[in-house]
């Protein structure tokens, strides 16, 4: 079912194409600078433009483009300007894809556990939740050892 838009997609070339264009792009414009900083940084990111295949410098550009396409959606609603959802989704989703292709994905971030928190909180030094050992004391023996739980072949008799 159509959404009514009535641009059509290009099936060829423009004329006035040229290879590498985003690179002779003037970078005295905010667009020139937006576009070159963004490639510049993804690929550092991926480890450096000598470290990456044809390939996949070409999918840092289209997630760069992307990525200016959903930006300057919500630049248009920030400005009150209106939103077309379906077309905002649409973007948002091919650059999230294209990032997925590249190997950004999402990375779990180190949670303390409460009683850590607890310990941070007031102040004191964390020390180890009851019933836990340290994995291993220091080589010197200058930190005491914490008891082990009751029961355990460990413990003190």
């Amino acid at each position: 079912m159509s959404r009514g838009v009535t641009e059509r997609l290009l099936a060829t070339l423009p004329a006035r194409y040229r290879p590498g264009f985003v690179e002779q792009l003037d970078r005295r414009t905010v667009l020139g600078r937006a576009v070159q900083d963004r490639i510049t940084a993804m690929e550092a990111d991926l480890g450096g433009v000598d470290s990456l295949s044809h390939a996949r410098r070409s999918l840092v550009r289209r997630a760069v483009w992307l990525e200016l396409a959903v930006e300057a959606h919500e630049f248009n609603l920030a400005e009150g300007v209106g939103l077309d959802a379906g077309a905002y989704s649409q973007l948002f989703n091919s650059y999230l894809g294209a990032l997925r292709l590249l190997g950004i994905e999402r990375k779990a971030r180190p949670v303390r556990s409460l009683h850590d928190h607890l310990a941070k909180r007031s102040g004191t030094p964390p020390q180890p939740a009851p019933g836990t050992r340290r994995s291993a004391p220091p080589i010197d023996g200058s930190a005491e050892r914490v008891a082990a739980p009751a029961g355990s072949e460990d413990a003190p008799a």
